[in-house]
């Protein structure tokens, strides 16, 4: 649902641009173009009862890559990314599945909710620990009034859980969102 929200955007990008100007259509209408073929083969695939197929550590990188080119455009938030490709590689295809489908949810609820103008994803090794960061500058919000809606932070939560990894979400109005999501014991795939 994100990856189609996100081609909507990239389409109403579009049509703000080709009033003025036709300048950058065609390649905006490719990305999305790709984008869509995509989803439809997921779509097809789940149809069909077949799983995504996982995205190996040593490819966390490039998949994070598209998936932020997926929300670009010149009316979208400018993101922000730092992968260390050596952090990735210790990641099992599992984890590296699941902090894909993590970042896919935290752009999407950054694009759709936080009127950002900025939005980074930091993926390193600090201090010993493997960690995830998602922030933006946007709106913020009261992480206890939010936590009674939506699924988006819980459906987060829960998929860090599920690779061991611990969850904070840090935010307040008026003040961005930060989501932290850490390996404690850094896992060792390579």
């Amino acid at each position: 649902i994100q990856s189609i929200y996100a081609a909507g955007l990239n389409l109403e990008d579009c049509a703000r641009v080709v009033g003025p100007r036709a300048d950058g259509v065609e390649e905006r209408l490719r990305t999305v173009t790709g984008e869509l073929n995509r989803v439809i083969r997921e779509v097809r695939q789940f149809i069909s009862g077949l799983e995504q197929h996982p995205v190996s550590g040593s490819e966390f990188k490039v998949a994070v890559e598209s998936l932020a080119a997926t929300y670009g455009g010149s009316q979208s938030p400018r993101i922000v990314l730092s992968i260390d490709e050596s952090a990735a590689r210790r990641l099992s295809p599992l984890q590296a599945t699941e902090l894909l489908d993590l970042v896919r949810e935290g752009l999407s609820n950054s694009v759709r909710h936080a009127q950002a103008r900025e939005i980074s994803v930091r993926f390193a090794i600090e201090g010993g620990a493997i960690r995830l960061e998602l922030a933006d500058d946007g709106l913020g919000f009261d992480p206890e009034l939010h936590a009674l809606r939506g699924r988006g932070l819980r459906n987060m939560a829960t998929r860090a859980d599920r690779i061991g990894a611990d969850f904070q979400l840090i935010s307040a109005a008026q003040a961005g969102c930060r989501i932290l999501v850490t390996f404690t014991t850094p896992p060792s795939h390579e």
